[in-house]
């Protein structure tokens, strides 16, 4: 028998490549999304998966949905995403990054305690650091993502301790794509290259001296996968171990069209994020020792693969 998983926010990077990854296992797939549109990429998939359109995730949705399909597996990806936002909007992420969660982890304990489920935090919890973290550094989120994912991390341990549930929470550091949006800033430098704007205008950036952990999407849903499938459950860093700054990811990008990136560029303070991490790497042993997942591309390699060197 096939193994049912759901997906929420299937309509995101993480879930489009989750969905791939878990089609060829063999999973019968029911993606929900908040999104009116589907996104172009999953289009392939539609006849393989049954996609939900939910503008707004109640409690009643949430439990109709896992009471009536009792997946295998689910997988929270959904939520809002940008530190930038969360300031201004920071009952919808709290509500959307940790309540969703909750209720989702209950409806399993109450109908479906047989579903392993897979919660997505976020390196931001971490806050700024001078030396590598893991799984039990300290925590310090600064802004109102970097909270609503540090509570989800906290209610998925609650449930797991008290209560004996499978539930995960993968901590992931950044990961790009292709399929990356527009608003990340390794998708921005891309399309700046590959569309040769710089032949018409500079590129307008924000402080290039953070330093940050750059991986590859359809890398990191593999290591989702594989946390789910431990005898045991519990929370893992997801990343590659390598860090670097802005300032050099550019000179890195600019190399493969033999330019001088420094010609090309221009600070804008707009840019700038409130509260923004300066400072963060990755200890990666925890998840490699347990399960064996190792990050194969690092952010040169991702550059070479998003820039197209003519």
């Amino acid at each position: 028998m096939k193994k049912k998983a759901i997906i929420f926010g299937i309509n995101g990077q993480d879930g489009y490549y989750l969905t791939n990854f878990l089609l060829k296992k063999k999973y019968f797939i029911i993606g929900v999304t908040r999104s009116k549109k589907i996104n172009k990429y999953l289009k392939k998939f539609e006849k393989n998966i049954l996609i939900k359109i939910k503008n707004k995730l109640d409690y009643n949705f949430l439990k109709k949905t896992i009471k009536n399909k009792k997946p295998n597996e689910i997988y929270f990806l959904i939520g809002q995403s940008s530190s930038s936002i969360s300031f201004d909007q920071p009952i919808e992420t709290i509500h959307s990054n940790f309540n969703l969660i909750n209720y989702i982890i209950e409806i399993c304990r109450l109908y479906s305690p047989n579903t392993k489920i897979f919660n997505a935090s976020s390196s931001e919890i971490f806050g700024d650091s001078l030396t590598k973290v893991s799984e039990s550094s300290k925590k310090d989120p600064q802004n109102p993502y970097a909270l609503s994912k540090y509570l989800s991390l906290l209610c998925a341990k609650f449930y797991r301790e008290k209560f004996k549930m499978f539930v995960c929470s993968g901590i992931l550091f950044n990961h790009e794509s292709e399929i990356r949006s527009k608003k990340n800033v390794i998708k921005k430098i891309s399309e700046y290259l590959n569309r040769k704007i710089y032949y018409k205008k500079k590129l307008e950036i924000g402080n290039i001296k953070i330093q940050r952990d750059w991986g590859w999407a359809p890398e990191y849903v593999e290591a989702m996968w594989l946390i789910l499938q431990m005898k045991k459950p519990d929370d893992y860093i997801i990343a590659t171990g390598k860090s670097l700054s802005l300032d050099e990811v550019l000179n890195e990008s600019f190399r493969i069209k033999n330019l001088q990136y420094r010609k090309y560029i221009k600070i804008n303070k707009k840019f700038f994020k409130k509260n923004e991490i300066k400072n963060i790497s990755a200890n990666t042993n925890k998840i490699f020792i347990k399960t064996g997942w190792k990050a194969k591309k690092k952010i040169t390699d991702i550059l070479k693969i998003l820039i197209h060197s003519k």
